[in-house]
């Protein structure tokens, strides 16, 4: 924020970059949300902006309860919602076929389930946001991934899509055993470090 003092004169140019900036750095729910946020509310002065992305604070502040949502399981077509995973950490992979970029993290999420496959605290799942669900069976016959699958049928019109504020895939959530919010944008699988910071925030959980 002091950056965007110090290079822009323009009032307006800093309230739209520090809005955008912050926009996306809440959705990642850093452990320095809050003094980002302070930060970013004496830098724009733009009011109708900064009770723009108050809801939006509020909502993917850490420690939240995680916004609801149905997903369909794809073996057994049964209707799953977030209070069927309580107990363990959850790590979602939302992701679909034709998205290059969810296909290219794949083999880095596998390497992140491998990992962790004995440590009963978390549990890694992935929801395809596919609609064509032939292309989704052939994906998934042709390539054995190691976890559970899930089916969000209405992809960006979901529940999902709308209450963790999607504008595009590949995402992962990060929530707690206790469905509180860790990340609602968390590092990708292929991030330098995605190790230690999954097992960092499981220390914080059992605390």
């Amino acid at each position: 924020m002091e950056g965007l003092k110090r290079n822009f004169t323009s009032q307006q140019m800093i309230n739209a970059l520090a809005s955008d900036f912050v926009g996306s750095y809440i959705q990642r729910a850093p452990k320095d949300l809050s003094e980002t946020w302070e930060a970013y509310c004496k830098t724009c002065i733009d009011k109708g902006q900064i009770a723009k992305l108050q809801a939006k604070y509020d909502k993917f502040n850490p420690g939240k309860d995680t916004p609801d949502f149905e997903t369909t399981g794809y073996e057994d077509g049964k209707t799953y919602t977030l209070k069927d995973f309580r107990g363990k950490a959850l790590m979602i992979d939302c992701w679909a076929t034709w998205c290059g970029p969810c296909m290219a993290e794949m083999p880095y999420y596998a390497k992140v389930v491998e990992h962790f496959k004995n440590d009963n605290r978390i549990e890694f799942i992935a929801i395809s946001f596919d609609s064509d669900k032939k292309r989704l069976e052939k994906e998934l016959k042709e390539n054995a991934h190691p976890w559970r699958q899930f089916w969000c049928k209405d992809a960006f019109k979901s529940q999902l899509a709308k209450g963790y504020g999607f504008n595009g895939i590949p995402r992962f959530i990060f929530i707690d055993k206790n469905g509180k919010l860790i990340a609602g944008d968390a590092p990708k699988p292929s991030s330098e470090n995605i190790i230690e910071y999954i097992e960092s925030k499981l220390a914080l959980s059992d605390k």
